[in-house]
């Protein structure tokens, strides 16, 4: 397990994450705070 992710800001403005082990697995946020550590 990997705690890596990829940030991706979408046309629509929301911030996703990508879990790159897992490429069907999308978190998807509107707020950059819950993504920072």
């Amino acid at each position: 397990m990997t705690d890596q992710y990829e940030l991706v800001v979408c046309q629509s403005g929301k911030l996703e994450l990508r879990d790159p082990d897992d490429p069907n697995c999308w978190i998807t946020t509107d707020s950059p705070a819950e993504i920072e550590r």
